[in-house]
């Protein structure tokens, strides 16, 4: 039981810790470059809800953009939002708004803005972040290769000021460490919402529930395309101060996650070797990560119970317990514990969603997340 205690624990580690470090040590990806010089056309999409409290700051920078990118069309969807949303977009002269009739979720949305663009190459953005305008221009450059189909932004979380938001930072530059690496050797398995382009020739059919960041940038994998990060792309997001929120989002993402998961597996199945790796090892592992600690878990309670004194065992657990939580500084690294260990359940959770028929077409934006906006 301790053996596989042991292994259950180094397969919960292997994506973060295992991995990167065998990533480090493959050969680079060498291929061809084609180059496509070409016009294209660019146009940038989003899909908005009741983002009053935020889409002031992500207006005044599409308008700089618009500036630096005068042919870069821009269209917004607002689904149906019950604030000053629609409004605010409306006033915005860089900004084609399409309006829903009736809230249908951001999949459609966008499908509906790509039906009206003739653009060339699709930039996806969350309407709640703020880009480094003058390095959005480096879209263009990335597209002239036509090898390249999907091209993911660099995503930086903002704030910090409490122990939820230090540990979603921490996360996302582990994972965007991750992403460099995977690029390095060839793709990055899925994009990020906040910001990532992709060539619409090729953007998929998929249903509403899938999350569609993901499901979208995995297209271009399939079709024998790199689907890669770009470190001089960069994008900023206000983290959510309760974990509360963090736990209700994380759940809807990964409930969606895992729908794409679902939706694609004929695909994934012909990926080549490498890809089908890096899929199992940054993807499907990390879903499951909270069955792999339940797991650890339980067979090493299992083993303990063979001991003799187990109870003198349980003891200087509880005490253990107690000295974490009385000293200051170790309470801290408790309560970041903890945050860590509430975001694992609630992706397990959102996969046990959508395995038992839950999905999300529509949400609402998180509150603290709106709060905290001004601080970006």
């Amino acid at each position: 039981m301790l053996i596989l205690s042991i292994i259950f624990i180094i397969l919960f580690v292997y994506p973060y810790m295992i991995y990167p470090q065998i990533l480090k040590y493959i050969r680079p990806f060498k291929g061809e470059a084609v180059i496509d010089t070409s016009p294209k056309k660019f146009a940038l999409f989003f899909s908005a809800y009741n983002e009053e409290a935020q889409i002031g700051k992500t207006i005044e920078w599409l308008e700089q953009l618009k500036q630096k990118w005068p042919e870069l069309g821009i269209l917004a969807y607002d689904d149906c939002s019950s604030d000053n949303t629609a409004s605010l977009l409306e006033e915005s002269e860089s900004i084609h708004l399409i309006k829903g009739t009736t809230r249908r979720g951001k999949p459609y949305g966008i499908r509906k803005l790509i039906n009206v663009s003739k653009a060339d190459i699709g930039i996806f953005i969350d309407a709640n972040v703020i880009a480094d305008v003058q390095s959005v221009l480096h879209f263009k450059r990335y597209f002239e290769n036509s090898k390249i189909g999907t091209v993911d932004a660099k995503l930086s979380y903002v704030d910090g000021h409490n122990t939820n938001e230090e540990v979603e930072s921490f996360y996302w530059k582990m994972e965007e460490r991750l992403k460099y690496l995977e690029t390095k050797t060839g793709n990055t398995v899925g994009a990020d919402g906040s910001m990532f382009a992709t060539r619409l020739e090729t953007y998929p059919d998929f249903p509403d529930d899938n999350a569609d960041d993901f499901r979208v940038s995995m297209e271009s994998i399939f079709l024998g395309q790199r689907c890669i990060t770009a470190d001089d792309i960069f994008i900023y997001e206000a983290s959510t101060s309760s974990s509360i929120d963090e736990f209700y989002r994380k759940k809807r993402i990964a409930c969606g996650a895992f729908a794409a998961h679902r939706h694609m597996w004929p695909q994934l199945t012909k990926m080549n070797a490498i890809d089908k790796w890096k899929y199992f090892s940054h993807r499907f592992l990390r879903w499951n990560g909270a069955l792999l600690l339940w797991a650890a878990g339980i067979s090493a309670l299992l083993f303990m119970h063979q001991l003799q004194n187990i109870k003198y065992m349980y003891l200087a657990m509880l005490m253990c317990g107690m000295l974490l939580a009385s000293i200051p500084k170790l309470r801290k690294l408790t309560m970041k514990i903890v945050n860590i260990l509430i975001a694992i359940h609630a992706i397990q959770f959102g996969i046990f969603e959508n395995i038992l028929g839950k999905s999300y077409k529509t949400w609402r934006p998180a509150q603290s997340r709106q709060k905290g906006s001004e601080t970006l």
